[in-house]
């Protein structure tokens, strides 16, 4: 396990591709002030890229509060003249794939229902991952490879579902398949010591 994560982290900084996104990130989101033939220009988030496809999100999920528009569908209605006045100087570039954010994304594509129904899940499902950490029955794991696995996954999913951040898309196959890839996984520890706990 360590040889993998060794690898992973090997990857990570021998990628320029990875580097090259970030920076590109950090400069798109970061409030900038140019001065402009004796004009102050302000530029924030909502001017970028990840900013347009934020707010047309928003503005599709408010047209289409309780159920969206469909999975995958974000691609398609994105592009309609009702978007056209979005308050992003990138609001020509706001078409995409997908949001670009995992409840912007399921917000405008299933609707209010279903995201409050999914967000009181992962809410209640971390809740177990916390009563498991904090329970002190289970002290003799502490130094464990399970312990730390567990921790590991549980931090990775506390960050992949975090509303604040750019993600992939929710309902692709490859980006939707990581996501429940390590949720699997936190599931299978936590079962692990709740089932730990109910023996001791």
């Amino acid at each position: 396990m360590y040889l993998i994560m060794f690898f992973c982290t090997f990857q990570l900084k021998n990628n320029n591709y990875f580097f090259d996104r970030y920076n590109i990130f950090i400069k798109e989101v970061l409030p900038v002030e140019k001065k402009i033939n004796n004009t102050v220009e302000k530029r924030n988030f909502f001017d970028s890229q990840w900013g347009a496809h934020f707010l047309t999100g928003y503005e599709i999920f408010k047209n289409n509060l309780y159920f969206g528009i469909g999975l995958k569908q974000f691609k398609v209605e994105c592009s309609s003249n009702a978007y056209e006045n979005i308050d992003s100087n990138f609001r020509s570039g706001r078409c995409s794939s997908h949001p670009h954010n995992l409840y912007i994304e399921m917000l405008s594509e299933t609707g209010i229902v279903s995201t409050l129904i999914f967000v009181s899940l992962i809410i209640y499902f971390f809740i177990r991952c916390l009563k498991v950490l904090y329970n002190k029955k289970i002290k003799s794991y502490y130094n464990s490879y399970e312990y730390l696995m567990f921790i590991c996954f549980f931090a990775m999913n506390v960050f992949t579902f975090f509303p604040i951040r750019s993600s992939g898309s929710f309902f692709s196959n490859f980006a939707g398949s990581l996501i429940w890839y390590n949720f699997s996984f936190l599931f299978i520890y936590l079962k692990h010591f709740e089932n730990s706990i109910k023996k001791n």
